[in-house]
């Protein structure tokens, strides 16, 4: 191999859905992921030769390769005009990363742009896996508390120090909640929460029914609140229900948004079972904007998740 005669890797798949890009095509051992600029410190990867995605590159055809992609795919290192075929689209390579401790599938990884995934692999914008990290101050500043909560000399302190616990972990999921609100599907930002429901509602595996008529466009905050809550709804549906049918509805009275996700499912107790099924994840975003959020079920009976957002 030459720099005039740079080696050429055919890497082909099929995305038959957009979001299968997060977190993987299979392409044979190989899995092509759309990255944020961010994701190497999060993880604590590093690049072991050639450079990581920046604001321009993210934008074109153009990939960084875990570190057994670059052995599968015989590259260990970064040439002038080296480049992998993708979906019937050349990506150039632009680094090889070492590999990543803390995320191994990582990896096995091509890593593409958001941007360039949604314009060269048809990627809608919603992800499926988030790395967060805590800071380290706010780890040290919980450790620090636990071992005298556990066993205080001081009886008395015990609440004082529960009320450090809590300040501490309120403080790393503030940080999920802002990470998680950064993130914003295209179609949602560009037509709004109707036409961004039915196109993931028609990527369900049970038959669902979009009722939003008349519903305009809001906050940027709230449209992405109602939207993550309700696809996590529609994910419990799929996953859980056994249901043969789906509705969400959506309405604006009152100055408010609402929302309500309802199947006709097998249900479940939902003062005992909330654990593992997303709903306090739900309950914490919609909190987050100063919403309220109902769940209704019983077994046999089917589930209703209603949530009320002010615009």
């Amino acid at each position: 191999m030459t720099d005039q005669h740079p080696k050429r890797h055919l890497l082909q798949f099929t995305a038959e859905r957009a979001e299968n890009l997060i977190p993987s095509v299979d392409t044979n051992a190989l899995n092509v992921q759309a990255a944020t600029l961010g994701l190497l410190p999060v993880v604590a990867a590093s690049v072991a030769h050639g450079s990581y995605l920046n604001t321009a590159t993210q934008n074109e055809p153009v990939a960084v390769l875990g570190a057994q992609a670059a052995q599968f795919l015989g590259i260990d290192r970064v040439f002038s005009g080296e480049r992998i075929w993708i979906d019937n689209q050349w990506f150039y390579v632009v680094g090889i990363l070492n590999p990543a401790v803390l995320a191994p599938e990582i990896d096995t990884s091509v890593l593409v742009g958001f941007p360039a995934a949604e314009n060269y692999l048809g990627f809608d914008g919603h992800p499926s896996e988030i790395y967060l990290r805590c800071q380290q101050d706010q780890v040290d500043a919980v450790d620090s508390v636990l071992g005298p909560a556990a066993d205080p000399e001081d009886p008395g302190e015990v609440k004082h120090l529960a009320v450090q616990l809590k300040d501490g972990l309120r403080a790393a999921l503030d940080d999920l909640r802002a990470l998680a609100r950064g993130i914003y599907p295209p179609l949602l930002a560009e037509q709004g929460l109707r036409a961004a429901l039915r196109a993931h509602a028609d990527r369900v595996p049970v038959p669902v029914l979009v009722e939003a008529d008349g519903i305009g466009r809001y906050r940027r905050d709230t449209e992405a609140t109602a939207y993550f809550c309700i696809l996590e709804a529609l994910q419990n549906v799929a996953k859980y229900a056994r249901a043969s049918r789906a509705t969400v509805a959506l309405a604006c009275p009152d100055g408010h948004l609402e929302f309500t996700v309802a199947d006709d499912g097998v249900g479940f107790d939902a003062v005992t079972a909330t654990a593992g099924t997303g709903l306090q994840g739900m309950a914490d975003r919609v909190a987050a904007v100063g919403g309220s959020l109902r769940v209704r079920s019983a077994p046999g009976t089917g589930t209703a998740v209603h949530g009320r957002l002010p615009l």
